[in-house]
């Protein structure tokens, strides 16, 4: 994983928001590429992304190795912890009786809140609609947001795949 390096292009404020570099045409079946501001906020909040999205959509990326440990939280529920450079973030995955992740939790760095103060608080979400895909069990219905677990849960991120297909 590489720091970010890009050069800050907002002076206003110092917002980790993520925001993509935009692309002409359609951007379906495209991955946003995330646009880097500079600063600690940003690393922090960035960082806890990339960690979630790792169990979301590759979670074999998380096997156990150096800055990276795994503890058991239940039957069902185990806590990853990643740290590099310096940040440090845990994620919770509860899984299915099939050992599927169905739901990823964290304690995001964020300020997407009413008062628009940075602290951490609750994110998550659902992964379900699981199939086979050339040997990986893969989710074609993902559902993340802020406030997880509470009553202003609000999930912005909804996605729900048509296909997969791997370069041959």
């Amino acid at each position: 994983m590489k720091p970010c390096c890009c050069k800050r292009t907002d002076t206003r404020d110092e917002s980790p928001h993520d925001v993509s570099h935009p692309r002409p045409g359609s951007a379906r079946g495209r991955v946003a590429r995330p646009h880097c501001s500079a600063g600690a906020r940003h690393a922090r909040a960035a960082f806890g992304r990339y960690v979630a999205e790792a169990l979301f959509w590759t979670p074999a990326a998380l096997l156990p190795g150096p800055g990276i440990a795994w503890e058991v939280l239940g039957k069902d529920t185990a806590r990853v912890t990643v740290t590099h450079n310096g940040l440090s973030q845990s994620v919770d995955v509860s899984v299915d009786e099939e050992g599927r992740p169905v739901e990823v939790r964290f304690q995001r760095w964020t300020n997407a809140n009413a008062e628009r103060t940075y602290r951490l608080q609750p994110f998550g979400g659902y992964l379900s609609d699981f199939r086979e895909i050339q040997g990986f069990r893969l989710p074609f219905r993902v559902e993340a947001g802020n406030l997880f677990g509470t009553d202003a849960y609000f999930p912005f991120f909804k996605a729900r795949l048509r296909a997969v297909r791997f370069p041959s």
